[in-house]
């Protein structure tokens, strides 16, 4: 992958990538999909997708502290993408194209109830 985009532009991509494939995400699911977005870069490519991506043991499975805590704020409702930051400017569409061996694997994992995604963790 070479390119290392920060954790936050990550989950901003899982957000807008969600959106597009009609399957929102609550933070709960962002977070599991990170989660297995970072093993599956480990597997695959043999390198981390963020290396300072640093996953946190909670009660209910992995969590990057900083982006649950910038999207708690959303409870247990659908995140939005920030129509601040529009794909159309070009970011978007980079980002598409750089994780383009795991976005498969992103819309496999978007249709799974996040709670199934917690249990298939456990098992890692």
């Amino acid at each position: 992958m070479s390119q290392e985009y920060s954790t936050s532009d990550i989950a901003k991509y899982v957000i807008q990538y969600s959106f597009d494939d009609a399957e929102p995400v609550t933070n709960f699911a962002l977070q599991m999909i990170l989660y297995f977005m970072q093993y599956s870069s480990l597997v695959l490519l043999k390198e981390p997708l963020n290396s300072r991506m640093e996953f946190e043991a909670w009660e209910h499975g992995p969590r990057v502290k900083e982006v649950y805590s910038h999207y708690r704020i959303n409870g247990g409702c659908l995140i939005m993408p920030d129509t601040d930051d529009s794909p159309k400017d070009g970011w978007y569409q980079e980002m598409k194209t750089h994780f383009h061996r795991l976005n498969t694997y992103i819309s496999k994992w978007l249709k799974f109830n996040p709670w199934k995604l917690v249990d298939i963790s456990l098992e890692k």
